[in-house]
């Protein structure tokens, strides 16, 4: 893998921190993750020839690693929008509100609101609102979490998230069946879900729950909740050959290049972890103390 030209896995490498961002290189490919933010939102795994040690779209394969965060008060939110009752049907999108807005009673905006749009001011309208300024706050306190561990170790059996930066999107898990066989779809979310959350497991028994995770180590994404009750893993398809292959216009088009040194691309899905599921290696792309540095900073893919 030339992508991994100057990695020694038998000489210590840099532990990873959260706050780090990283390149999700699947193991024995020459290929990397990458999303251009593409209308189905899903990311790739585009493979580069044998001889190419750095992707042509290298930002587009970067993905910070996150703590976990909490989606309770998101979740209840998106339950009453999915129920439909608390706009009496009108089909109103969840409303946006302000720094302003926070200061307020729940009550009171969702009085406004009645007001606005002519519906009556229920008490399953104010549930809604109160749940609202909730998730708001739900997404502050997860900020703060993140900026309290920031640049705190990653340890196997940590449950982590990736965030995708150039995009904002967090890779996701979701119930729907992928172009693989057995496989879930996944996809980039803007604020992320429960099948966000993944706990770093090692690919082998080398490393055990509570060891420090470093760059290169053959890792596996486990998701922490589960879809019908098993466990699923990111996973790098294999289309290859067969009449669901992506054709390498296609995977040129969806990234947004026009490179020759991308030859090919496959799903990036998720398999059941009893399904020899990817190793994958996660591989320093830009450690966390050099966010906010970036006057005087000479970083990849700048132009000299």
């Amino acid at each position: 893998q030339a992508l991994l030209n100057g990695f020694d896995p038998e000489l210590p490498q840099p532990n990873l921190r959260y706050g780090d961002s990283i390149s999700l290189v699947p193991e024995g490919v020459n290929a990397v993750t990458a999303f251009a933010g593409s209308q189905d939102g899903q990311a790739l795994i585009e493979k580069l020839g044998n001889t190419v040690s750095v992707p042509p779209n290298l930002r587009d394969c970067s993905f910070k690693i996150v703590p976990r965060n909490q989606y309770e008060e998101a979740k209840a939110v998106q339950k009453n929008f999915n129920a439909g009752n608390w706009d009496e049907g009108k089909g109103l999108a969840i409303p946006t509100l302000s720094p302003s807005d926070l200061l307020q009673d729940p009550a009171i905006l969702s009085a406004d609101f009645a007001k606005q749009h002519r519906i009556s001011n229920s008490g399953t309208l104010r549930d809604f609102f109160a749940a609202l300024v909730s998730k708001y706050e739900e997404a502050e306190g997860n900020e703060s979490e993140f900026k309290r561990q920031e640049g705190g170790l990653i340890r196997y059996g940590d449950c982590i998230q990736l965030l995708h930066e150039s995009t904002g999107t967090y890779v996701t898990v979701t119930k729907a069946q992928a172009a693989e066989k057995g496989s879930k779809r996944v996809e980039q979310i803007p604020d992320g879900n429960e099948l966000s959350v993944f706990v770093v497991t090692p690919a082998f028994k080398t490393y055990t729950f509570g060891e420090p995770m470093s760059s290169g180590d053959l890792t596996v994404f486990m998701t922490r909740k589960k879809i019908d009750g098993r466990e699923y893993c990111l996973h790098m398809s294999s289309l290859a050959g067969g009449s669901q292959e992506f054709p390498v216009t296609t995977v040129r088009r969806r990234l947004m290049v026009t490179s020759e040194y991308i030859i090919g691309g496959e799903e990036l899905n998720a398999t059941v972890g009893s399904g020899r599921p990817t190793c994958w290696r996660p591989l320093l792309f830009s450690p966390f103390e050099n966010k906010g540095k970036k006057e005087g900073l000479f970083k990849a893919e700048d132009i000299v």
